[in-house]
Parts: structure tokens; C-alpha cells; sequence
């Protein structure tokens, strides 16, 4: 499967990104608090009807470099427009300590970017359910009305038992599309999953802006 092309960034930049791309998490850099969202004028940078649409103002218009300066703390902007947030590019405004008020940006990461669009070489024709084969693990099916993946069991059975476990709709109140990160909501303390097992993610509303949440990952009792 191709990668996202990143020929936008320069090449010495992407090599500090990387470094400090394992270090971001949401409760170091408290990416769950933000505030006086407003709307920004700014280009399209995912698909249409998510939540109301554009960047807050803080949030550049594109990526900035890891280490430049940030006026407000906590607030992280996602530039991309994949289902799943891992394979976006998201800046992050760094709170206290030495990178306090610098962006810190991580790259679109792992095997499984970008995201398929469409039904993948091995993936039945309609949605599956039951038991499926250990050789499929790797693949996620998309279609029309779900997202589906074959995983093992939680049960620690040997060898394990694998079945077919679809996404279900965003629960009452979220948009019906994953809403980028560091864009505008409207209901504060909103939660929405867009996750299938380990595979997308989740959003929570705070403060009026986006946040990324990290989501259960209940198809094997872990964490996404």
C-alpha cells in the first residue's frame, strides 16, 4: 500500500519530526483543553460536513515546522483529510517545560496509511460477520456502510479465534464524519468514535475546539 506523500516538508525537518513524534501524547500536552475558538478563513483541508468546517483561528493554514512558536498552549491542528487521525499530520502546541509554546508536529506513521477508500483485493463483498481467517488480520474492508476488520478474540485462546468486527454509526450528537482536529464544535464534553478496533479514532469537544481522544480499543480489550 502507497504512503502519503509528504514531499511538502523539508527533509532535515522531517528527521527532527521524528524524534519527537514519539513523545506527543494527549495528557502531556493536555490537547483536551483549548479556548476562544473563532473561525478561520481558511482553505478546505478535508471533506465536507465536518461539524462546522474550518480551523479554529490559532491553527496555521498549513503544517508548521517542529519548533516554531505558538501563541496558545494545548491546542493541537490536524492537516489531512484520512478517516484515521495516525495518518494525518498533526501539529501540537506544547504546554510548559522547554518546548513550552512551540509547535511539535508528528507525521502520518505505520503500515496502514493512507487509509483505504475503497474495498480492498481479498475483502468479501458486503459487510462480514462470524469467524474469519488469522491471514485477513491485516486487512480493513471498507465499504459504503461500515468499516470492517478481522481480529482475534480477547479470550487467549491457543491458537486464537478471529472474527469480523465492523464500525457502528458516531453515537447521537457527533458528526457523521470524523471532524479534524482543531476545528471548531459545538457541544462541550462530546465524545465521538470513528474507531474500529485498533484501526481510526476518536474526537472529544472542549472548549468549543476538537481535541484527539484516545478510544478504547474493544475488540481486544486494550487501548486503540
Amino acid at each position: 500500500m502507497g504512503r502519503r506523500d509528504l514531499s511538502f516538508l523539508r527533509p532535515a525537518e522531517k528527521a527532527r519530526r521524528a524524534l519527537v513524534g514519539a513523545i506527543l501524547m494527549s495528557v502531556a500536552c493536555g490537547t483536551s483543553h483549548a479556548s476562544d475558538p473563532a473561525d478561520a478563513d481558511l482553505p478546505d483541508m478535508g471533506p465536507p460536513g465536518r461539524d462546522s468546517g474550518g480551523l479554529v483561528a490559532d491553527c496555521p493554514s498549513s503544517p508548521p515546522l517542529t519548533g516554531d512558536t505558538c501563541d496558545r498552549p494545548a491546542l493541537a491542528c490536524e492537516y489531512g483529510d484520512d478517516w484515521s487521525p495516525r495518518c494525518n499530520v498533526l501539529a501540537q502546541c506544547w504546554r510548559g517545560g522547554p518546548l513550552d509554546r512551540t509547535w511539535q508536529v508528528r507525521d502520518p506513521s505505520g503500515d496502514a496509511c493512507p487509509t483505504p477508500t475503497s474495498l480492498s483485493v481479498g475483502c468479501p463483498a458486503v459487510p462480514p460477520t462470524g469467524s474469519c481467517s488469522g491471514s485477513d488480520v491485516s486487512v480493513l474492508c471498507v465499504y459504503d456502510s461500515a468499516r470492517c476488520v478481522c481480529f482475534p478474540s480477547a479470550s487467549g485462546l491457543e491458537p486464537p479465534m478471529y472474527t469480523w468486527q465492523c464500525d457502528s454509526a458516531p453515537a447521537s450528537g457527533c458528526p457523521a464524519t470524523r471532524p479534524r482536529i482543531g476545528s471548531n464544535c459545538g457541544v462541550d464534553g462530546l465524545s465521538c468514535s470513528y474507531a474500529v478496533c485498533n484501526y481510526g479514532g476518536g474526537t472529544y469537544c472542549s472548549e468549543g475546539v476538537w481535541t484527539e481522544a484516545i478510544v478504547p480499543n474493544l475488540c481486544s480489550g486494550g487501548m486503540g
